[in-house]
């Protein structure tokens, strides 16, 4: 399976899970590569590939790394897996124990997507539309 991974980078915690569970995947014979501009690019030597060609995103942060991905994605966005290292987690619902088993199991064919409601916001007689 072809993953990207998208850590918070200014979160180091998650930067060390992402380089684990990098590791992981890398180990099961998965395709990994992370967010453009990643410190972690460098230390697994993966090829960059197109958001289009993931299979899936694994985010790990907060629903606003989430709601980042989503952003910095479009208009190719694969189906995102959020993993928890916020406060909230509606969007990040995973937590670190539980992701890379939930992960593992999955197949490009048979994942299952839920969609989420966008949000627009107008500020001063501009709309801003979040995808």
């Amino acid at each position: 399976m072809k993953i990207k991974i998208i850590p918070r980078t200014d979160e180091t915690r998650a930067v060390d899970y992402a380089r684990e569970i990098g590791m992981k995947f890398l180990d099961d014979g998965h395709t990994i590569w992370f967010e453009d501009g990643s410190c972690l690019n460098e230390s697994f030597h993966s090829t960059p590939l197109d958001d289009a060609d993931a299979d899936i995103a694994v985010v790990i942060g907060g629903d606003g790394s989430v709601l980042h991905a989503v952003q910095s994605m479009k208009p190719q966005i694969p189906p995102l897996v959020g993993i928890n290292f916020g406060r909230v987690g509606f969007l990040a619902d995973l937590e670190s124990d539980e992701a890379y088993a939930f992960i593992s199991q999955l197949k490009p064919d048979t994942v299952e997507t839920e969609s989420r409601m966008r949000v627009q916001i107008s500020v001063d007689d501009r709309i801003y539309t979040v995808h």
